[in-house]
């Protein structure tokens, strides 16, 4: 029945099996020790004792549901939310076992309940593709497999398969069953944030919301209500913006979900920095590194980390704010993240540019712009393209400035704050050619790569 090395404690307590039978199991060398308090079974052995199980599937079956039940049980029980995301790191194989049971034989009703529990615990770990392979797979039309299609579908999102998830969660939204269209609509929310399309991604959040109330799902509220903050934020509704985090924060606070704390703590240290209150902005993200040591998510802890450096570099603290980037670098580059991957190669190259290094500024913001195109992120190309046309003024590259400059103000849903002031600089952009005004986003950032590829050959 166990699949991976096993603690005494569950065997006993699980399967009824006394220490006296793991111990003499262990003596006659059927049973080895690993790490020392788990056992795992020879591997002939294993094969040999899956055939006996086979052969009576009303044994199977029972010791297969006791399993299923005291690890989805312990996981359900653990006292707070670092013991249950403890426990969800140490037993992960065992878990994602008794989940397959769970989804295949228990009530459609406390599937739901369990699959969605995993999901929000392996979602603040940043468990994205364990979490994609919980709940990837068919099964029988109904309730549970339009929630688990949901799910699956924000997993991708989280992993930049926008296109794929996209495809499962947009028939979601025409779903009977309001759990999976609610998930549908966070993903479909995500997805469109991430593209630039705002009043999309508005609408879906707010669809989101409103499910997630009615069903009383206040972890589901808390994301829907964060999601809207950040949404704010990047608008520029400071009012809204507030609202939103204090909405978030209360739910949390309430519930003792420290993740949604270390959420809130992110998007007000946003939102100071937004206002330049930089002394808030920097207790906030520094409560949130304390926050994430209770989580233990480097994704989370990188995300802070690139907000903290950005602060630290304003506060005109250079090297601290390098040393925060080039951790939040590494986090993110570990865990796959290519999102955060270039936020903190964007940072790199403000934080070069502020000391007059732009040639490794520019180097830093071609790999953030290459990254961004990859993924097809417009809000991240778009900065990662004005940051460059900047560095490039100031490197006397005046030609390749106007030719991104051109492009930025045609952009019409570009989010950025200086784009008059570099208009502005001396580059007659209004009045460019036809050629150069003809090209957008991706074209330009195309062009851009491929001249800075030739330019290393030095040919000239």
């Amino acid at each position: 029945v166990f699949e991976r090395p096993f603690r005494m404690a569950d065997a006993q307590s699980a399967l009824s099996v006394d220490a006296a039978t793991l111990l003499g199991l262990e003596d006659a060398g059927l049973l080895e020790r690993r790490d020392g308090e788990r056992f795992t079974l020879h591997a002939l052995v294993r094969d040999f004792a899956k055939q006996q199980l086979v052969q009576d599937p009303p044994r199977e079956a029972k010791l297969r549901e006791a399993h299923a039940t005291w690890f989805l049980n312990r996981l359900r029980d653990q006292p707070t939310q670092t013991d249950a995301l403890n426990y969800l790191s140490a037993e992960l194989a065992d878990l994602r076992q008794a989940w397959e049971f769970a989804r295949c034989h228990m009530e459609e009703d406390d599937a739901q309940t369990i699959g969605e529990r995993l999901f929000y615990l392996l979602s603040l770990r940043s468990y994205y593709h364990e979490a994609q392979e919980f709940f990837a797979g068919s099964g029988a039309p109904g309730p549970l497999q339009c929630l688990l299609e949901a799910l699956h579908a924000n997993c991708l999102v989280q992993q930049m398969q926008l296109t794929r998830a996209e495809a499962i969660a947009a028939p979601l939204l025409q779903s009977a069953w309001p759990r999976a269209r609610g998930h549908a609509h966070q993903a479909l929310g995500n997805l469109a944030h991430i593209r630039g399309r705002y009043e999309e991604a508005r609408t879906n959040y707010l669809a989101a919301l409103a499910i997630r109330e009615s069903a009383n799902d206040l972890v589901g509220v808390h994301y829907s209500a964060l999601s809207l903050a950040a949404l704010n934020l990047v608008q520029g509704h400071a009012g809204e913006t507030r609202e939103w985090i204090k909405r978030s924060y209360v739910i949390c606070r309430d519930l003792g979900f420290t993740g949604g704390l270390l959420h809130g703590r992110i998007i007000a240290g946003d939102l100071a920095r937004q206002e330049g209150r930089a002394e808030d902005a920097r207790v906030n993200y520094e409560a949130a590194l304390d926050l994430e040591e209770a989580v233990g998510c480097p994704r989370l802890r990188a995300t802070v980390l690139v907000k903290l450096g950005a602060e630290l570099l304003r506060l005109g603290e250079h090297e601290a704010s390098i040393a925060r980037q080039n951790q939040a670098l590494e986090l993110a580059s570990e865990v796959g993240d290519e999102r955060l991957k270039i936020a903190a190669l964007l940072e790199l190259g403000h934080a070069a540019a502020a000391v007059e290094s732009f040639d490794v500024a520019k180097g830093n913001l071609l790999l953030a712009v290459r990254c961004a195109l990859r993924l097809g992120a417009r809000p991240l190309l778009e900065r990662g393209l004005l940051d460059l046309a900047r560095v490039e003024l100031k490197l006397g590259n005046e030609h390749n400035a106007r030719q991104l400059a051109v492009v930025l103000a045609r952009s019409t849903d570009a989010q950025v704050e200086s784009l008059e002031h570099l208009l502005d600089a001396h580059l007659a952009c209004r009045t460019a050619s036809a050629s150069l005004a003809a090209e957008d986003l991706q074209a330009a950032a195309k062009r851009t790569l491929m001249e800075a590829d030739l330019a290393a050959l030095r040919l000239d």
